[in-house]
């Protein structure tokens, strides 16, 4: 077939489960060696300095996934730069698992929704709009614009869910709310807090069992 006219050509698979019914050469991808994790850093946080990326990656080591959280905490520019070096000695597996599930959301605008939005329990286009958008760095968008991606989001069905006595909204998961509330308020405390601000004046100007 292919092969036989396209004698160089070869098929490479990435995943994590086998392949049982064909003859394969396995490579395994464990964790980058410490020249590559400084590289990583470096070309995520420019402004770190040699020893800082020393102490980074000696308190995440060379998980890819770790480090991209490192780098996501330690390039905030409202981060106090030592409580920046605690905050990512404390990344733990729910931090990672979560980094792996907003991976596989493909709109950089949902994925942004998604998170830190996951601190509100009920999203709607209203409170995509009112509550989560500014926050979480979206700026000021219209109702048809979160309606787009309130349409988007309903797609990620590791995320959220719909109530059976609230069919207009989604609801974050329980089970990754409560993994993912503490790491979100430990690491991103003032975006947290700004959500909180929004929701609560978002709610007390509405009236009804829902709002209630």
């Amino acid at each position: 077939g292919l092969q036989e006219e396209l004698p160089m050509l070869r098929v490479v698979l990435a995943g994590r489960a086998r392949v049982g019914q064909f003859e394969t050469e396995e490579i395994r991808l464990g964790d980058l060696d410490e020249i590559a994790a400084r590289a990583y850093l470096r070309a995520r946080v420019p402004t770190l300095k040699s020893r800082e990326l020393r102490q980074a990656i000696r308190r995440v080591g060379g998980s890819p996934l770790r480090l991209r959280l490192a780098a996501r905490i330690l390039s905030d520019a409202a981060e106090n730069n030592s409580l920046a070096f605690l905050r990512i000695e404390q990344i733990g597996a729910e931090a990672i698992l979560y980094d792996r599930i907003l991976g596989h959301i493909a709109d950089p605008e949902v994925r942004r929704i998604a998170h830190p939005g996951l601190v509100v329990r009920r999203v709607t286009p209203e409170i995509i709009v009112e509550v989560l958008a500014e926050n979480c760095g979206l700026g000021q968008i219209d109702l048809r614009h979160a309606r787009i991606l309130f349409d988007h989001l309903e797609a990620e069905a590791t995320l959220v869910e719909r109530h059976p006595e609230d069919p207009t909204a989604l609801y974050h998961r329980l089970d990754v709310r409560q993994m993912m509330l503490p790491h979100l308020r430990q690491s991103m405390p003032d975006t947290v807090a700004g959500i909180d601000r929004n929701a609560v004046q978002y709610y007390a100007e509405r009236h009804g069992p829902l709002e209630r």
